[in-house]
């Protein structure tokens, strides 16, 4: 029981960063890019730094949960 509280804990405020702070971070980029400071940063370059943002955050996230898993078996 514990053990899962505990992943579910993981899983809701990793996705809570998910998806508040990684679009908050990306909208400053492209207002950034809109004022003319990045003017290279086009929203497909914002399109695909998300995507690639969010591939490493499945894999962090995937790894984190595991380790939190681990350390909750292994050290109760």
């Amino acid at each position: 029981m514990k053990k899962w509280l505990l992943f579910f804990l993981t899983s809701y405020y990793l996705h809570f960063f998910f998806v508040s702070v990684f679009p908050y971070v990306l909208s400053v980029f492209y207002r950034l890019a809109s004022i003319g400071d990045l003017h290279w940063l086009t929203y497909h370059h914002v399109l695909a730094y998300y995507s690639h943002l969010v591939i490493h955050f499945l894999i962090a996230a995937y790894v984190l949960q595991l380790l939190v898993l681990h350390l909750v078996e292994y050290y109760p």
